[in-house]
């Protein structure tokens, strides 16, 4: 294996010399052994609190447990649902008595707008190149937003109708953006969207109230969750049918009421939150069935994943608030609880941030706030032509960058930062703006 190595770019001086300088790194990738993996350290959870109104934030430490960092207030009432945008630089947070939604700087975690929405909004998500923001409302319909890629700052574009009587609670989105899932918690369906035309397409019938929903890694099924029945609808997406319902039972402990769902990034997993008996149950996506189900706390309504899938957390309420996390079993999914954080009163779907590789795609711009912010696409950095927009002064990116043949932009924007973790592929960099860029690890 080659010798670490270093490149330094000057940029008082590159500015008036080699500004656009492009560094290549040659591919050479064999014999290399993966290390056990580690706890991602210093990504940034929001949990919304339903009854105090505010948020909480917490931070991931190195063994994948929580710690408290601090409570957002003044985000208006009824707090259900908060989503981190991708590269984690803004969150967001629907309130759902004031119809509102409030975006927050996590540099500073304060709120830096309030914009109007539909009645009764509810979960939010971002498309996978950050443009468009989509929220479910309860009192029907969804509102889109434009979300500018460097602030975060919302314009509100369009509502698409739902139709009478239509209860919109959840959704989620295909890995392309041309489809969006919304479930219907009143008319017990699933809507499909197309995102070109924003219109619902079809409709899916699914079992008895509706709350939750997640699209599998490569978009080929929908999960939702279906509070009455106690059971997951699974929607194939090629043909939008329901092709399995999965009860939610394991070696004779109920799980009812589910609410919260997630799929783990290598699709073998899909995790799933009941409220009403405070348990998590696992589902092996590959048979359809049960493999698990684990005590966590009284109403456990959300479950988030880190971003490599290697921790889960989830939010109870009720006699504990709070947000347990718990490592995970790459093999057989199982979940091992590692310990609790406290949080405001009655935490609701706290949110991560997650694919963020989809921001570091051709044309589009990941923005860093901190060096862990990297860690946002998983086990490692996948360049695609994208932007790296350094955001805060001395940031230390320690997370694998892979380089693919359409390269990629880090723009230190005045910023000094460094590239501490290896860098490899066929692609190449382009170092842009004011600051130096320090590669303090081996590269291939």
């Amino acid at each position: 294996m080659s010798a670490p190595i270093s490149v330094f770019i000057n940029c008082s001086v590159a500015d008036r010399i080699i500004r656009h300088s492009i560094f290549l790194f040659a591919a050479v990738v064999a014999g290399l052994t993966c290390a056990p993996s580690e706890a991602q350290e210093g990504l940034l959870l929001y949990a919304p609190n339903f009854n105090d109104d505010n948020v909480s934030v917490l931070t991931t430490n190195a063994d994948g447990t929580l710690s408290s960092t601090t409570t957002i207030g003044s985000v208006g009432s009824s707090l259900l649902y908060t989503n981190v945008r991708q590269d984690q630089a803004f969150a967001y947070v629907s309130a759902r008595s004031s119809n509102q939604l409030r975006v927050i700087d996590t540099a500073t975690q304060t709120v830096i707008q309030t914009i109007a929405t539909g009645t009764q909004p509810s979960e939010m998500i971002a498309s996978p190149d950050g443009t468009r923001l989509y929220v479910a409302n309860g009192g029907g319909g969804v509102s889109v937003f434009s979300a500018d890629p460097i602030t975060g700052m919302l314009t509100a574009d369009t509502t698409i109708p739902t139709g009478g009587g239509s209860g919109n609670r959840a959704l989620t989105i295909s890995p392309d953006g041309s489809r969006l899932y919304v479930v219907d918690q009143s008319l017990d369906r699933l809507l499909v969207i197309d995102t070109a035309t924003n219109s619902v397409s079809t409709t899916v019938t699914v079992g008895d109230q509706p709350l939750g929903a997640a699209i599998s890694p490569d978009g080929s099924k929908v999960y939702v969750t279906n509070f009455t029945d106690s059971t997951v609808s699974i929607v194939d997406t090629a043909t939008n049918s329901v092709t399995a319902t999965i009860g939610l039972a394991f070696g004779g402990t109920n799980g009812n009421g589910p609410d919260g769902v997630t799929a783990s990034p290598d699709g073998k997993f899909v995790y799933v939150a009941n409220r009403t008996t405070g348990n998590i149950t696992v589902i092996d996506a590959a048979t359809n069935s049960t493999v698990g189900i684990f005590s966590n706390g009284s109403q456990t309504s959300g479950v988030s994943l880190s971003p490599d899938g290697t921790h889960l957390y989830a939010s109870s309420q009720g006699a504990s608030d709070k947000v347990t996390a718990y490592s995970i079993d790459s093999a057989t999914g199982l979940l091992t609880s590692i310990g609790s954080t406290a949080t405001g009163d009655s935490p609701q779907r706290a949110s991560i941030c997650g694919n963020g590789d989809s921001l570091l795609a051709s044309g589009r711009t990941f923005v860093a706030k901190t060096g862990a912010a990297l860690g946002c696409t998983g086990t490692s950095a996948d360049f695609t032509g994208g932007t790296l927009l350094v955001s805060g002064t001395n940031l230390d990116f320690d997370t694998s960058v892979t380089l693919g043949s359409g390269g990629g932009t880090v723009d230190t924007n005045g910023n000094n930062a460094t590239i501490s973790s290896v860098v490899s592929g066929s692609g190449g960099v382009t170092k842009t703006g004011s600051g130096t860029l320090t590669l303090s690890g081996t590269n291939t």
